[in-house]
């Protein structure tokens, strides 16, 4: 059982406001792709509570932080509570949009790309680490104290457009499609705080520090294998810049392969914002949009917070992991890409998500006699 955590809380520039280590519950969502959210109860009177303010940031450990962002205080029966709302230290990217260089016509922007168009491919990290860079540390956008760590030049390559979206949008998207997370920590010691990507970590049967989920381990309730092609599209009709006649439209498949007959799934993939004159543009971007509208086949499980591996010491959001299944004869490594953590009274713990939704795992998934 997960014991309660004692939350310091500290403002933005890391001045000490108070601390908490008694409370009615806590509940914490850490996702991998996007920013999780948290809820926090209090009686008025217990230490601490009345340092819950907005803006004011939960610190339980360098990479878990949340930053509150509404507070209630209530009068009932039971006396006075206060309820903290927020999310997770990495929803700061949530306020920044990727803006493209304005054009020498002032008044005008292009595109946000990276790498150069002419530059060939590069890591996940490298491109994660760009947009933080140009939209969270530079001139007026920047967030104070907030630092880049190294590029390690960890991920698959490939490369990312962006105009005015909001930078957790493409964040996620890459995210999704490389497994590759980003967190903020709060480094207390130095006062700054450090954005940097989490990687995947190999922790699969057979691999040094290997982690499974299965019923036989009692940290897992349930398995559940799904195969899913209700939303597959493998013929994507790409449309791009321009109207009816003028319109330039491609073909697209999944692969490079054709598909005919009853295993060809069309769609029409909108593209408007590439160029009429650039085929290969068109057909890279219909590609990205037809990336989630694959066949998915997924092995997910409920799993319980016992057996023999500890949150954090042993597993955590980013780590690859095998799942198993004695009864349906299946063996599935996958990624932990988002973690519940809930402390109330006589009950904690720590349930995770597995699965990228934008991956498909054929090959993955290994039929067997016997799990070992």
């Amino acid at each position: 059982m997960l014991k309660y955590p004692e939350i310091k809380i500290i403002d933005n520039e890391f001045n000490y406001c108070g601390h908490i280590d008694s409370y009615e519950s806590f509940r914490f969502d850490r996702k991998l792709w996007e920013a999780g959210d948290f809820e926090l109860h209090i009686n008025r009177d217990k230490p601490g509570a009345t340092a819950l303010q907005e803006g004011r940031i939960l610190y339980l450990d360098s990479r878990r932080c949340c930053l509150i962002n509404k507070v209630e205080e209530q009068e009932s029966a039971k006396g006075l509570s206060v309820v903290a709302y927020g999310r997770d230290l990495k929803s700061i990217a949530s306020q920044r949009i990727t803006v493209p260089d304005e054009r020498a016509d002032q008044g005008y922007f292009g595109w946000d790309r990276y790498p150069d168009v002419n530059a060939p491919d590069c890591p996940v990290e490298e491109i994660i680490k760009y947009y933080a860079q140009k939209h969270m540390t530079t001139g007026g956008r920047a967030f104070p104290r907030l630092h880049i760590a190294p590029d390690l030049g960890r991920g698959p390559l490939t490369r990312c457009s962006s105009r005015f979206q909001p930078l957790t949008d493409v964040l996620k998207e890459i995210g999704e499609y490389s497994g590759i997370g980003y967190e903020v920590r709060a480094d207390i010691e130095n006062e700054v705080f450090i954005f940097d990507v989490i990687p995947k970590t190999d922790k699969t049967s057979g691999s040094d520090f290997s982690v499974i989920f299965s019923v036989d381990f009692d940290n897992m309730a349930s398995v559940k294998y799904t195969v899913d092609v209700s939303k597959e599209v493998n013929a994507g009709y790409a449309g791009g810049h321009g109207e009816d006649e003028d319109r330039l439209i491609q073909i697209v498949y999944r692969d490079n392969a054709p598909v005919t007959g009853f295993d060809r799934r069309e769609a029409f993939v909108d593209c408007g914002g590439v160029g009429n004159d650039d085929i290969s543009d068109l057909i890279y971007e219909a590609n990205h949009k037809m990336a989630d509208k694959k066949k998915t086949e997924t092995l997910d499980g409920a799993n319980v917070s016992s057996g023999p591996f500890e949150y954090l010491e042993h597993w955590d959001i980013g780590g690859v992991v095998t799942l198993q299944s004695r009864g349906l004869g299946i063996e599935k490594n996958d990624q932990i890409t988002e973690v519940k953590e809930s402390y109330e009274p006589k009950k904690t713990g720590a349930d995770a998500t597995f699965g990228s939704r934008q991956k498909n795992i054929v090959d993955e998934i290994r039929k067997t006699g016997v799990v070992r």
